[in-house]
């Protein structure tokens, strides 16, 4: 359904220990630590998409109502079928 979750955290570190418990329990891998030149985050991946937490882009804290296109950050993405279908959803 979704190509990619990214939620924004106030202490990525105790995010991640609650993810990995989270995810480990799905037999997810622990998250991998990325830096965009921004902010710090972590990526869940598996075959059919993917969960990330960030630090804020805005560097305000994350709060619930954040979203990721307004440079905050609460981020969801669906799979496409090629740039027509991308562009439909844009109109």
């Amino acid at each position: 359904m979704f190509s990619h979750v990214v939620l924004g955290a106030n202490n990525l570190e105790t995010s991640k220990k609650f993810y990995d418990a989270v995810f480990g329990a799905l037999d997810v891998k622990p998250g991998v630590y990325n830096h965009n030149g921004v902010v710090g985050r972590y990526f869940y991946r598996t075959a059919t998409g993917s969960f990330g937490i960030s630090s804020p882009l805005n560097g305000q804290p994350a709060t619930h109502a954040t979203l990721a296109g307004g440079r905050d950050q609460r981020q969801v993405a669906w799979p496409r079928n090629g740039q027509k279908q991308h562009d439909g959803r844009h109109e």
